[in-house]
């Protein structure tokens, strides 16, 4: 695992540090389950408010939130709340913009993290 580098969505490789010392053999396992939510909040999100189902959407736009903030996307853990703050708030069409920024992030952010903790991509 590196410890340092140039990332655009990882703002915070330290907690992935701490992390795999706390978790030990399970890292792995635990950070592809995050890695696929990252991928697929997303678009759940953006899916749930496409189909008028704003508290999908909340609650989706909350478990990314945090998911982003554990592994140290704190700026894509930001957009997620920013989302969340907007379907609470009722604003669906003022959240598509960042609901977007936040699918072309986790494409960026799960080969950032995988090459970070140098583990094999799923499906690569």
């Amino acid at each position: 695992m590196e410890t340092f580098g140039e990332y655009r969505e990882l703002n915070n490789p330290q907690k992935l540090v701490i992390m795999k010392q706390e978790l030990e053999e399970e890292f792995d396992p635990i950070l592809r389950y995050y890695l696929s939510g990252i991928i697929a909040r997303p678009l759940r999100i953006q899916s749930a408010l496409d189909n008028g189902n704003v508290e999908e959407g909340l609650m989706e736009s909350h478990s990314l939130k945090n998911i982003c903030h554990q592994l140290g996307l704190d700026a894509m853990g930001e957009i997620a709340a920013t989302v969340e703050h907007l379907c609470k708030s009722g604003a669906i069409e003022q959240a598509l913009p960042p609901i977007h920024q936040l699918i072309a992030s986790s494409h960026i952010a799960n080969q950032e993290i995988t090459h970070f903790c140098g583990i094999a991509q799923e499906g690569a």
